[in-house]
């Protein structure tokens, strides 16, 4: 499986249908996990009998950086060195597993010196390529893709790298072309598809929901590719397939405040049902009384059912949350004379 330093970090960044109903993932949740606890134990019953036993190491390894255990997965990746101090799957988890840990530096080291001695270990090549972007450093990350691709023409992920290469440089097409033989090249690579939509997301174009719905199809709870599906459609005032999207959002994780504050922001803007807006905020000042936005937004749609009491109140509680919330202020001065 590949630790993809680059996707969480874009899915951050990111974040500053028709309607089918799904049940509660909870269970399931609580499975996987004791599917790979299960999983675990059994791997450090293997090693208690076989300690000098490397691939059980990496699999644990492995296992706890999947989990965000970092420090235990470098811990594993070591032990596996103290084997075979050159072992290229050892050297790549302990990468991964120092650039979890902001330990940037000796990242680097790590994947340098796993090229040194396995010149031709692709997987390094991509990390140093990821490390490079990150820096901004395009020239010397665009280098070391090229220099995976020749020795694997036919790897999908060197592509997906030089795709976020043009897409950090601003030539969306020659990322759209990029992330396209990504996913030419291995049809279920969800990352690939994401970055797709996303680059039409961007440019407000319909194909975006083409690619967000072949994500969905590859990962069904991705949140991620509902929240853009729904914005594109909020955004191009199709308000029915935005709150469909919402609502597949909040079936999926309730604590997810997007789903509920977007959809009450189109109940507000778009189809002018203003108590269903007010229930919308509510349910995100539930979750986050300092939500200075929902605040706000929920005095305006009292202000809109005649209430303006409570809409002023709103705005001073937003306000005092942001005492920089321009908008607010501005619209306080207005319905208080000042």
């Amino acid at each position: 499986m590949r630790n993809c330093i680059l996707f969480s970090i874009f899915l951050f960044l990111m974040a500053c249908g028709s309607e089918q109903n799904y049940s509660d993932n909870t269970t399931a949740d609580n499975q996987e996990y004791k599917v790979e606890s299960s999983k675990e134990d059994s791997l450090n019953l293997v090693l208690r009998n076989d300690p000098n036993n490397i691939d059980a190491y990496l699999e644990r390894g492995n296992l706890k950086f999947q989990d965000s255990r970092f420090q235990g997965a470098l811990g594993d990746a070591d032990r596996a060195l103290t084997i075979d101090s050159l072992n290229p799957e050892a050297l790549v988890l302990k990468g991964e597993s120092q650039f979890a840990l902001e330990e940037f530096y000796e990242s680097q080291k790590t994947f340098e010196k796993c090229l040194e001695y396995n010149p031709k270990y692709v997987p390094c090549y991509e990390k140093l390529a990821e490390i490079s972007l990150l820096r901004k450093n395009y020239e010397k990350a665009i280098g070391y893709v090229n220099d995976a691709l020749r020795l694997d023409e036919q790897n999908y992920y060197p592509y997906y790298l030089k795709g976020w290469i043009y897409q950090e440089k601003g030539d969306s097409a020659l990322a759209a072309s990029s992330y396209q033989t990504s996913v030419e090249l291995n049809p279920k690579f969800y990352d690939g598809y994401i970055m797709l939509g996303s680059l039409y997301y961007n440019a407000n174009h319909p194909l975006c929901v083409q690619y967000f719905n072949t994500a969905l199809e590859l990962e069904p709870t991705s949140t991620e590719a509902l929240y853009f599906m729904g914005m594109y459609y909020q955004n191009n005032e199709e308000s029915a397939k935005a709150t469909q999207a919402y609502n597949r959002m909040r079936a999926i994780d309730a604590t997810d405040l997007r789903p509920w504050y977007n959809t009450g922001f189109i109940h507000l803007t778009q189809n002018l049902k203003f108590d269903s807006a007010v229930y919308y905020f509510n349910q995100v000042l539930i979750q986050d009384d300092q939500y200075y936005a929902a605040w706000y937004n929920r005095g305006l749609a009292h202000l809109k059912m005649g209430n303006k009491k409570q809409a002023i109140a709103d705005m001073e509680t937003a306000v005092g949350i942001n005492p920089d919330y321009t908008i607010a202020i501005k619209a306080l001065n207005r319905l208080t004379g000042q």
